[in-house]
């Protein structure tokens, strides 16, 4: 069997051998000859075709692939993305987070403590949608678990919706943090407050303010169901489904 030399050098190898077997199999002259001699001339001709299409689409993929390098080296890639100061390496902060706030995501109240939509936690413009990509010194590093709004210092941070005060505290990765359970595994997970008004085991009432925002960091909210971050904007329209028994 001939060596293989790359898809066209196979092809002629399948083309020699054809024309070897049917030039042996069927007179010369004939009009089954000259209708084989057409069939193998619209083979290649078909295999031309899709030899160039195939080329076409691996050059326009890394003409493509090209352009996508390009566009994630600049500072924005779509409509999501945002560009954020990068957080300094705390030693210590990401384990003093996971145990204050992990143990949460399978805590809190079975009955349903909210009514109606949920409320922004501050008047202010958004930074960055959920699910935007974060790029700390303009690398990708992940995306938004939560909205993240561009609240000046000193503005009232106030409760998205009525629930009880699960956690209330300064971490070194989140700076002041609040965590309000609604019930039914709902929770609204608020970070990068400066003063925290609020104390652990308090019932609050939708709006009822939490602290202030902080210069140091940006004020995040996530709306968790259990451990799953889900998108507050949906709430904030009730179109998140949290309202199905009270439209049904």
């Amino acid at each position: 069997m001939p060596a293989y030399n790359g898809i066209r050098g196979y092809w002629n190898e399948v083309r020699v051998n054809s024309n070897y077997k049917s030039k042996n199999a069927v007179p010369q002259g004939t009009e089954l000859e000259a209708g084989m001699q057409t069939k193998r001339k619209k083979s290649r001709y078909v295999f031309w075709k899709t030899e160039v299409l195939f080329t076409t689409l691996f050059f326009a993929a890394l003409l493509f692939a090209g352009c996508s390098v390009e566009q994630t080296n600049r500072t924005k890639i779509s409509d999501l993305d945002y560009t954020i100061a990068a957080e300094a390496d705390i030693p210590g902060a990401a384990t003093e987070y996971k145990n204050a706030i992990w143990p949460l995501y399978t805590q809190g109240s079975s009955e349903k403590l909210w009514q109606g939509n949920f409320a922004s936690p501050v008047p202010s413009a958004i930074l960055a949608d959920y699910g935007a990509r974060l790029r700390p010194d303009g690398t990708i590093t992940g995306r938004a678990t939560g909205i993240n709004y561009n609240a000046a210092a000193g503005t009232a941070v106030t409760a998205p919706q009525a629930g009880t005060v699960v956690y209330a505290g300064t971490l070194a990765l989140t700076g002041g943090t609040v965590v309000i359970d609604h019930g039914c595994g709902v929770k609204s997970y608020l970070f990068g407050l400066d003063a925290v008004k609020v104390q652990r085991g308090q019932s609050l009432a939708r709006g009822e303010e939490l602290g202030t925002t902080s210069e140091e960091h940006t004020l995040i909210w996530e709306l968790r169901i259990g451990s799953k971050s889900v998108d507050p904007a949906a709430a904030l329209t009730g179109s998140s489904g949290l309202l199905y028994r009270e439209t049904m």
